[in-house]
């Protein structure tokens, strides 16, 4: 696991560019499309892109991203290529 050093307080970190007790004061962002049955929040950072599920904010559940990555994936939403299927009534 890589060695960081925390970009909101300049402590030594492990895996992650924000230490725990920065993570947890950040300000992650949510979309106003979602609704009550879940949606994920976005944490954009100097260095990387979090995502966590709203109902789970744990470590384990979070998904983080280079800027290249989520700028790849944010092109690709635009362009359709993740829309849902229709679904059958």
């Amino acid at each position: 696991m890589s060695i960081y050093t925390c970009f909101g307080c300049g402590r030594e970190t492990k895996g992650h560019v924000m230490c725990d007790d920065c993570i947890k004061a950040a300000k992650f962002r949510k979309s106003s499309y979602c609704g009550n049955s879940g949606c994920v929040e976005v944490l954009i950072g100097p260095f990387e892109v979090t995502v966590r599920n709203t109902k789970d904010k744990t470590w384990g559940a979070w998904q983080v991203y280079t800027y290249d990555e989520w700028a790849a994936f944010i092109a690709g939403a635009k362009n359709g290529e993740f829309d849902l299927p229709e679904r059958a009534t």
